[in-house]
């Protein structure tokens, strides 16, 4: 089975507007493909989920929201990484997704961040955009 770690901006898009990411969400919840996380990760898709931002463009109350972080959860295979890479330089927050993709041997990293995408690949493993991954699949949004 194909091994994603999917980046926030992609988790956060898909949980509230359709489209590409919605799609990958859909595969990755659906069991066509295999979400991988770690506890950084998790962290913030909560912390961004519950931000005010996110709860200005959306009508989801709190309950909903943590409802939707327990199933991205449920969804995903957890991994603590052993390891810890420095390796985006312009953000090394972002540094988390590489942990993680590299602990739980992703195939690919999903990102709409430019400081990910714009490596393309580490550690043989694809970071694309979500139009990108859609496309390796043969599916269109």
């Amino acid at each position: 089975m194909i091994k994603v770690v999917l980046d926030t901006n992609v988790v956060i898009s898909g949980t509230f507007w359709t489209g590409k990411s919605f799609k990958i969400l859909e595969m990755a919840t659906g069991g066509d493909i295999t979400m991988v996380i770690s506890k950084p990760i998790i962290e913030e898709y909560d912390r961004k989920i519950h931000s005010d931002e996110i709860v200005e463009k959306t009508d989801l109350n709190d309950k909903a929201r943590r409802r939707a972080v327990h199933r991205i959860i449920q969804s995903s295979v957890v991994v603590e990484p052993s390891r810890h890479f420095e390796i985006v330089e312009d953000d090394p927050d972002d540094d988390k997704f590489i942990d993680c993709a590299v602990e739980g041997k992703a195939d690919y990293i999903v990102s709409q961040d430019k400081h990910l995408f714009v490596l393309e690949e580490i550690k043989g493993i694809q970071i694309l955009k979500p139009g990108e991954f859609l496309d390796e699949f043969g599916l269109k949004d």
